[in-house]
């Protein structure tokens, strides 16, 4: 097992091609949709903020960062699903059950305020990760780092696809993710070094399965999971 930085990476492989989970949130760390309390969602929320701007900080040192129209849809679209009604309906639950174990009182009034006030700092984080989110697909796509393949490039693409469409189904893989697949080894087999990486396990597997089968770029192209923040290994196992 190798464990490497994003500066490592980027000093060894010409092209570093990130997929939307990578981008959001390191493997096995939940997504703030999926916590349903308030506070959990801010948390997390929070972590995505950091990832992103981590991201963003190296693409703007000139990181030779790459990815797909696919991501950059996915990541624009990207939202943090709740509505005020259930985060304060759950918050006062939990803030009501509080209260009655530790002062016997009644506080509804209280929890209302304190409601209202955590959810307002849920709306803020969900707007600056949309904000941020805005941003940073903006400058993937003004410095040129949306892969898009015309010409002969393309034809390659096309055979690559049609070759392996079975990963598809093997893999579970959705169309960003086989894309990806793809993309990332036409990079491989016609320009250089490639480094894919990503927080998804059936694409982990499907990346070694596909470059174990094609002989021809094997040797150019390799799969990091972002185990940690700032922390990529090249084998699940070290994953928890």
């Amino acid at each position: 097992m190798t464990n490497k930085t994003i500066e490592e990476l980027s000093k060894e492989y010409n092209y570093l091609v990130v997929d939307t989970c990578a981008f959001i949130s390191e493997y096995g760390h939940p997504i703030s949709r999926d916590h349903a309390g308030v506070n959990q969602k801010i948390k997390h929320i929070g972590h995505e903020i950091s990832s992103i701007q981590f991201f963003n900080k190296f693409l703007n040192g000139y990181g030779n960062l790459y990815t797909t129209s696919e991501v950059i849809d996915e990541l624009t679209a990207y939202r943090v699903r709740g509505s005020r009604k259930k985060d304060i309906r759950k918050q006062n639950r939990l803030k009501t059950y509080r209260e009655k174990r530790k002062l016997h009182q009644s506080t509804q009034e209280l929890i209302a305020r304190d409601s209202s006030s955590i959810f307002g700092e849920l709306q803020s984080e969900r707007y600056d990760l949309s904000k941020l989110l805005r941003a940073f697909t903006n400058e993937l796509v003004l410095r040129g780092r949306v892969l898009n393949f015309v010409g002969e490039e393309q034809a390659i693409y096309n055979d690559l696809e049609s070759q392996n469409s079975f990963l598809r189904e093997r893999f579970n893989l959705d169309d960003t993710s086989f894309n990806l697949l793809m993309s990332s080894g036409l990079l491989a087999l016609n320009r250089g070094k490639v480094c894919l990486i990503t927080s998804n396990s059936q694409l982990f597997e499907a990346s070694h399965f596909f470059a174990h089968n094609n002989l021809s770029f094997k040797e150019n192209y390799r799969t990091f999971v972002r185990d940690k923040f700032n922390s990529f290994a090249d084998s699940l196992s070290a994953q928890n």
